[in-house]
């Protein structure tokens, strides 16, 4: 493959926002080179659906990341380390890829940024799906016009332990990193 005019960096913290902010900042002149940003969280357990999502879609910044995610799914559903079902879904506000959307300060650059996840707050939550992106292969029986997120009982609590989450679901890590890497190198083409 061809060297890329960009690099692909890897990083990895625990103050979710608060480091996110820290780094974004650390960046200085390099912001300008930022072409996507693909954020992992909540990617080790799912209470009840073996799903994998992609989050915000109905942010403008973000179609083109986000069809690239959704490819890789649609290509990859079912096969062997992926996820048999996928969707993305609306913004839920709460994940370290929204400190590169600051909407909140008028005139500030948006970069694409999506988050990977297998499940979301304490439990299971319904959303309308974004027009121009139905789930990937959902469930049968769901209400048409939805997707429901998986949850997790652990979420945010003293609970949140690798033998309560990972241990038992480690392939939902694997669902993530694999549609993840797989996005970058389309994106770097």
């Amino acid at each position: 493959m061809p060297r890329p005019e960009w690099d692909l960096r890897f990083a990895a913290w625990g103050g979710e926002i608060s480091s996110t902010r820290e780094y974004l900042g650390a960046m200085g002149a390099d912001q300008a080179r930022l072409q996507a940003v693909i954020n992992y969280d909540q990617a080790g357990y799912g209470g009840s659906k073996d799903a994998l999502y992609v989050e915000p879609d109905d942010v403008p910044v973000n179609n083109a990341i986000i069809t690239l995610v959704r490819g890789v799914m649609a290509d990859h559903l079912k096969s062997a380390g992926f996820p048999a079902r996928a969707a993305s879904v609306k913004s839920q506000g709460g994940t370290d890829s929204y400190v590169f959307q600051n909407t909140r300060t008028p005139g500030a650059t948006l970069y694409p940024s999506v988050t990977l996840y297998t499940s979301a707050w304490d439990r299971e939550r319904p959303l309308a799906v974004t027009p121009g992106f139905p789930p990937l292969n959902w469930y049968p029986g769901e209400k048409e016009g939805t997707v429901t997120i998986d949850g997790d009982p652990f979420y945010h609590s003293a609970g949140d332990t690798p033998a309560n989450t990972t241990d038992k679901e480690p392939f939902n890590m694997g669902w993530c990193a694999r549609v993840g890497l797989l996005t970058a190198l389309r994106l770097m083409r």
